[in-house]
């Protein structure tokens, strides 16, 4: 974590002692740690409910994969296309996540992507995109939205074998599905 970011202890009242430690602070640990340590980053489906209704329900927590590698939150770091994905197109994290079939969700701020009028955060944005190109021939972009429904369809959908015959029970539509 940067200076910025580090905690501070609690001050006063019957927690002496104790640190206190932002949500945004823990969510940037859980990323760099999911990052650092190649752990799954695989979508989550929670809470659902009436799959077998009219109106089914789920909560998908999506996961960041990376850190804000295109210059941080404030636009104060310039950031690095090798902690995406390197040169020769092997190394990095994205070629982590996306050879284990995980979604790889990049993040990202606004001042990091414009970059005090430089745009570096866009123009590292460009060159990961081209990098990737050059490595994969089946990457989908899709939005958060729907990257959780095909998630949640994914996860949910029950396959049965019915006298021969394989069924599909899918509470959620989500176009390009694949069994």
């Amino acid at each position: 974590m940067s200076h910025g970011d580090s905690c501070r202890p609690h001050k006063g009242g019957p927690n002496r002692g104790q640190t206190v430690v932002t949500r945004r602070q823990m969510l940037k640990a859980a990323a760099w740690a999911a990052a650092s340590m190649n752990l799954s980053v695989a979508p989550r489906v929670e809470y659902a409910s009436g799959l077998d209704g009219p109106d089914p329900k789920c909560v998908v927590s999506i996961i960041g994969c990376t850190g804000d590698w295109f210059g941080g939150w404030d636009g104060l770091e310039r950031g690095s296309v090798d902690k995406f994905i390197t040169e020769d197109l092997k190394g990095g994290r994205l070629p982590q996540v996306i050879d284990k079939g995980e979604p790889a969700i990049l993040v990202c701020h606004w001042p990091g992507i414009y970059f005090n009028g430089e745009e570096a955060g866009f123009n590292i944005l460009k060159e990961v995109v081209r990098r990737l190109d050059a490595r994969y021939d089946n990457l989908l972009w899709m939005k958060q939205r729907e990257i959780a429904r095909y998630w949640a369809a994914r996860e949910l959908t029950q396959i049965t074998n019915e006298s021969g015959r394989v069924m599909l029970n899918a509470p959620f539509a989500t176009p390009r599905f694949t069994v």
